[in-house]
């Protein structure tokens, strides 16, 4: 097996081989192997290996077991990517498009009531801009709730919301910007 062509995988495998040939225990060698890949699929083949070795398998049939856990696996990950797809899709329209243009409107009223006032209406400008602060943090916060919660919906991990969220939330705030700007300036042209 070390002198097949598995890429990366081959080297690897020469190392194993070369590190137990050296007196290492295959424990030891299998146990750093995983640690060296950083990858949770190949610590777990190989803690399921080591553990079929220790209760006396064949190393065949620990192989085949392997195999079926980790196609198991996969599926179970494809069927979760496919029941999450509409929660996700409806998380990024909903805090990307509709929440974002619906806080832009609200955002922009003050601009449109003063134009059609001409000005002259006394409005209280203090209170409208914190108004306006509160509707763009929330725009911004609620954008990166949603990344957090896709996290939590795709990978059952909020932490992996992380590289969703931010993205999303300045999107988000792009949104509410340029329909905030250009709202007042359709209105005034009816």
């Amino acid at each position: 097996m070390s002198e097949a062509e598995y890429g990366p995988l081959s080297e690897e495998f020469a190392r194993i081989t070369l590190e137990i040939r050296k007196g290492r225990p295959l424990k030891e060698a299998l146990l750093a192997f995983a640690k060296r890949t950083r990858s949770k699929d190949v610590q777990r083949i190989m803690r399921l290996i080591l553990e079929g070795v220790e209760a006396g398998g064949p190393i065949a049939d620990v192989l085949d077991e392997v195999s079926d856990n980790m196609r198991a696996i996969k599926m179970i990950k494809r069927e979760r990517k496919s029941a999450t797809a509409q929660q996700i899709s409806f998380l990024a329209m909903a805090s990307l498009f509709a929440g974002p243009f619906v806080m832009g409107v609200v955002g922009g009223l003050p601009n449109v009531m003063e134009a059609v006032a001409g000005g002259m209406a006394d409005l209280p400008l203090t209170e409208i801009q914190g108004v306006v602060r509160a509707l763009t943090f929330y725009v911004f916060a609620q954008a990166v709730a949603a990344g957090m919660m896709m996290g939590v919906t795709m990978y059952g991990d909020f932490k992996k919301g992380f590289k969703f969220a931010i993205p999303m939330g300045i999107f988000a705030l792009a949104v509410y910007s340029i329909v905030q700007k250009i709202m007042p300036k359709m209105v005034t042209m009816f």
